[in-house]
């Protein structure tokens, strides 16, 4: 049967069945085969039967019925593999837990620590050290203490987030605290019992007021704050109940654990879900390091605390984080008092201080984060919580039964209990189907809802809360597990790496070719139907659609001897995208839905239409041969091809213009980084013409006050020359006359010109050389006075001696000599 038609595939699906059927009834006419009355509009996919109505379905036939329903349920439920890593991650915690639990479980009773000697002592009121225990009670001790069998002799502490004070806790609104206790500086007035107090009250907030975001830092705060705040108050909480409130008593050991519980503070990670940072740290709650202190319950038990915590509202998350920060700070003071090397030391004070800093942030931004935000918070880790206990209670499920199992292998029931047993299995396999009056139930109306509609439900949860199919297959798994279907063993537990649809198609394609053989038919492609219908539309191409009845009488005969027949598998080869489906797989059944197959074996040509539909060119139904199966498609072809080029042209021509605008785009970048290259030049070239036009003037500016400092120089030292001069003159007064007293002296210069000057015998050499400083004939100032026969110079040693001592007297003749 040949025909065309338009089949909605996303928004209305009222509207797009209502369609279709009309179309089929407008061609068929068929009566229904169980109730006679109305037009048929469905075909049983099992016996090919037509009926009207879902009940005159379920009265057709209780065989075709309940086995088609439950194996479209079990499939459904094979594939919905969760997407999230956490969740195989968490079963595996759980799985591992509860098996060292069993083992626990099996060591036998307690033995007694002690003796019955040092219980008599203890009974007596002595007090016993460890000195006094023998090596094996040492071990049970230890023992004892590593497994918290001690624990419970401690009273059990209340937090201070469950009491009603905590309630009312108020801070000022720079988030200071607004009342503060008195220290008490006299420490021999101190009461205990009032120091034991003072620590199970509600935390102090912050001494002093709290900076804004803006201040610590320029950019944008992380989204992930709200998540890694969770991974902090888990640690708190853990650190608090593990110390039963009294943090006090070992602050070094505290910080130790809250540093290797926090992911974001000790490792320094980044989860970015509430359920990656839940499923850590519940992680290393299970683990062999911490699991005395209760496991998973004790784990589930800390996720309420962080909801307790978180709906106080901010002023008590803030007070909590500031008593946070004073374990790190006690910490830090008294990991200083250590002995350890300086490398440790140095890593893990760097380590203490980065924590302290991340809390001192978190505590800012908590306090910059509107009330509204915490209810939010705290409603969203209630829903992890809900996810984490039901997949414990799966896993405790398993692990009863397992313990059934073995209990049964090692103690086998009387025969009569198991023939009861089996008559009672068989009276629940053979139980009758409810009336045909009774409304479907949720898995069937699951099933048969269309394909558009469940997988479009179940991507806007993903997308949502970002549970992915953890939240969505828990629920339904519960849903089914309602009306009596479980999921089975086997494939169940394990991860997917592809894509429920793909994977169908994957294993359609390969239980095809173990059939018919490796090879042979059409090449069908190994994903969804929407990916191969937008394979289809990128080829230019139609896409063939076969879907495979396994059940069909004409199935194998079709198959063999018409799609796999070589001149049919090479068309569709060439000019289609082929994709199959089995109609006992969800997307398979799906399509035989929304393509309304009324016989088996179904074939249909398709192609992508606009606003989310697709257009059915040819229906194939029932057997044909090789030669009506080309005819038909041939046909198909044909009437798209124009249709077909078109579009091809089309795309071509977008990708040519888009080409050329690319190409445009690069020459008009080149050609503007061209001209911000040669304008960056130019600019170069200026900036290096003012520099040099500059230095050449400060280098000209630098010889010009050169040249009037050296002429200031020159006018400084003629003056103080000028006014030795004078002075020399006027010291040596006036010339004496002629006597027997008197020595006449000749002074003969550099230049020729002679001098001549009478002086008293008694005076001194340095009168001489006084007088020819007075004089303005010579310009040196270092020159020295010399008598030729016999040569001898009046050098500074011979100042002191006077004309006549000199020989000098009655009459002398000197020159100068200049000295170099």
């Amino acid at each position: 049967m040949d025909r065309e038609r338009d089949v909605v595939v996303s928004e209305d699906a009222a509207a797009a069945a209502a369609a279709a059927s009309s179309s089929s009834f407008a061609e068929t006419r068929v009566i229904c085969r169980v109730c006679q009355k109305q037009f048929a509009q469905y075909t049983c996919p099992r016996c090919n039967a037509r009926y009207c109505s879902l009940p005159c379905y379920k009265g057709h036939s209780v065989q075709c019925t309940e086995s088609f329903m439950r194996e479209n349920v079990m499939d459904e439920l094979k594939q919905m593999q969760p997407e999230d890593e956490s969740k195989k991650k968490m079963l595996d915690i759980l799985k591992r837990f509860h098996l060292e639990e069993e083992e626990m479980d099996s060591e036998g009773e307690d033995v007694s620590i002690l003796s019955e000697e040092l219980i008599q002592k203890v009974m007596s009121g002595d007090e016993i050290k460890l000195e006094d225990l023998s090596e094996d009670e040492i071990k049970r001790f230890r023992q004892a203490l590593a497994s918290g069998e001690l624990s419970k002799m401690i009273e059990p502490w209340t937090p201070w987030w469950k009491k009603p004070s905590a309630r009312s806790i108020a801070l000022s609104p720079d988030g200071s605290q607004l009342i503060r206790h008195v220290s008490v500086e006299d420490a021999s007035i101190s009461d205990p019992m009032a120091d034991q107090e003072s620590i199970s009250e509600i935390p102090e907030g912050p001494e002093s007021s709290l900076p804004s975001l803006k201040q610590l830092t320029r950019a944008e705060p992380s989204p992930l704050l709200a998540v890694h705040l969770v991974d902090i108050l888990y640690c708190y909480c853990f650190t608090l109940r593990l110390y039963n409130g009294d943090w006090h008593s070992d602050p070094f050991g505290a910080s130790t654990v809250a540093m290797s519980m926090s992911k974001v503070m000790g490792d320094d990670a980044k989860p970015e879900t509430v359920s990656e940072a839940l499923t850590a740290c519940i992680e290393e709650t299970c683990s062999p390091a911490y699991r005395h202190t209760g496991g998973f319950k004790f784990a589930i038990g800390l996720v309420d605390d962080i909801i307790s915590l978180l709906s106080l509202g901010g002023n008590a998350l803030v007070c909590a984080l500031c008593d946070f920060r004073r374990l790190i700070h006690t910490s830090e003071r008294m990991f200083k008092a250590e002995k350890l090397g300086k490398t440790e030391r140095a890593r893990s004070t760097q380590k203490l201080r980065g924590a302290d800093r991340k809390l001192y942030f978190m505590t800012c931004w908590v306090h910059e984060q509107p009330n509204e935000a915490w209810p939010s918070l705290a409603r969203l880790v209630e829903v992890q919580k809900a996810s984490l206990e039901e997949l414990n209670g799966s896993s405790q499920l398993h692990r009863d039964d397992r313990k059934k199992d073995a209990q049964s292998k090692l103690f086998p029931p009387p025969p009569a209990a198991a023939a009861a047993a089996a008559r009672s299995e068989a009276d629940l396999v053979a139980r009758p189907p409810p009336p045909p009056q009774q409304q479907p139930g949720i898995a069937w109306k699951l099933v048969t809802l269309p394909f558009y509609v469940v997988s479009g439900g179940v991507g806007l949860i993903a997308g949502s809360i970002r549970l992915g199919a953890w939240v969505a297959g828990g629920v339904l798994s519960r849903s089914l597990s309602l009306i009596g279907f479980a999921q089975g063993g086997g494939g169940g537990d394990r991860l997917l790496e592809l894509p429920p649809s793909a994977a169908e198609a994957v294993d359609f394609v390969a239980e095809f070719e173990r059939e018919f053989g490796a090879g042979r038919g059409p090449r069908f492609v190994a994903e969804g139907f929407a990916d191969a219908l937008q394979r289809a539309q990128r080829e230019y191409k139609l896409l063939f659609v076969y879907l495979h009845s396994p059940d069909h009488p004409d199935t194998p005969a079709f198959c063999g001897g018409s799609l796999c027949a070589e001149p049919v598998a090479a068309f569709i080869d060439e000019n289609f995208v082929a994709w199959g489906g089995s109609i006992r797989r969800t997307e398979g059944f799906k399509m035989s839905n929304s393509l309304n197959a009324s016989r088996f074996p179904f074939c249909a040509v398709v192609m992508a239409s606009t606003n989310q539909r697709i257009v059915l060119l040819r229906q194939i139904e029932g057997p044909k041969s090789p030669e009506e199966m080309i005819t038909t498609l041939q046909g198909a072809v044909e009437e798209c091809s124009a249709s077909l080029v078109a579009a091809r042209i089309e795309a071509e021509e977008r990708l040519n213009n888009q080409r050329l605008r690319e190409e445009q785009d690069a020459a008009y970048r080149a050609a503007l980084e061209a001209d911000q290259a040669r304008e960056r030049q130019q600019r170069e070239e200026q900036e290096k013409r003012e520099r040099e036009a500059a230095e050449a003037e400060r280098k000209r500016k630098q010889e010009e006050e050169a040249q009037e400092r050296a002429a200031q120089e020159a006018a400084e030292k003629e003056a103080a020359l000028a006014r030795r001069r004078q002075e020399k003159a006027m010291a040596l007064g006036a010339e004496p006359e002629r006597g027997p007293d008197v020595t006449r002296v000749l002074i003969r210069f550099p230049t020729g010109e002679r001098k001549e000057r009478r002086f008293h015998s008694n005076t001194t050499i340095t009168s001489v050389y006084d007088y020819v400083d007075s004089l303005d004939c010579l310009k040196a100032e270092k020159y020295s006075l010399v008598s030729n026969f016999p040569r001898v110079t009046y050098g500074p040693e011979k100042f002191s001696q006077t004309l006549e001592e000199a020989g000098l007297h009655p009459q002398a003749s000197l020159f100068i000599e200049i000295e170099q």
